[in-house]
């Protein structure tokens, strides 16, 4: 009440709102976000987790091109590319390959992986991670999901980040499994059992359970694939 037009408001009624049915209530801030803080990344990519709720991809596109091209103008101490940028592009990719602008997405995904000295954050890595995962599976590349390289970038620390990693070895190990491809389905899951055993080590539950998710998707669809529906329902 006291500051109606404080950017930690704008900011806090979007995470807190950031969910499909509740997302109608914080479009007045998303909306007025531009006027507060028109040049910062960070700001620039905010209303876009409402627009994305909302399924309005083309406002939520927009406004992370936005929000990347202002990263890349505010480069960090010693050039090196925020973690805003990523986030960005990982956002602008969903929103892009919801509404079939494939070739685009392609266009920034390969962009983001050409990018040199990217902050080596857990921001940057899952951004780095998701963003070619989301554009293989989005389009059922599967051939092209089994083929995605383990570390996509070599400027993150990826043993930091066992998290990210997972996210790769998802999506290689569904594309093997669609794909027919045993060998390639076995050492996913063998990668994603060792990553989900160093999460549980460091305490990352949340991430944990995803990858107990993740896991069982690829085992859901190998039984399937098997022929044993039974197995691959109740997995």
């Amino acid at each position: 009440e006291r500051a109606p037009n404080h950017p930690g408001v704008f900011h806090y009624v979007i995470h807190a709102y950031d969910h499909p049915p509740l997302a109608a209530k914080a479009e007045r801030f998303a909306a007025g976000y531009d006027a507060i803080a028109p040049e910062v990344p960070h700001a620039l990519h905010m209303p876009s987790h409402i627009f994305v709720r909302l399924g309005r991809w083309e406002e939520g596109a927009e406004w992370n091109r936005r929000s990347a091209a202002a990263a890349l103008d505010q480069p960090m101490k010693g050039g090196v590319v925020s973690n805003h940028y990523p986030h960005a592009i990982d956002y602008l990719v969903y929103s892009l390959l919801q509404s079939g602008h494939v070739e685009e997405a392609q266009r920034h995904v390969a962009d983001l992986l050409a990018t040199p000295r990217i902050e080596d954050s857990f921001g940057s890595a899952y951004a780095l991670t998701a963003s070619p995962a989301r554009l293989m599976l989005e389009r059922e590349d599967w051939a092209g999901a089994a083929a995605l390289p383990e570390t996509p970038h070599d400027s993150i620390s990826w043993n930091r980040f066992p998290q990210a990693v997972a996210i790769t070895w998802f999506a290689k190990g569904l594309g093997s499994v669609r794909s027919g491809d045993e060998a390639g389905t076995g050492a996913a899951l063998s990668q994603l059992n060792r990553l989900q055993e160093i999460m549980d080590e460091r305490g990352l539950g949340y991430w944990v359970a995803l990858a107990d998710a993740q896991i069982g998707t690829i085992e859901a669809w190998r039984a399937f694939e098997n022929g044993d529906t039974e197995v691959a329902i109740k997995r």
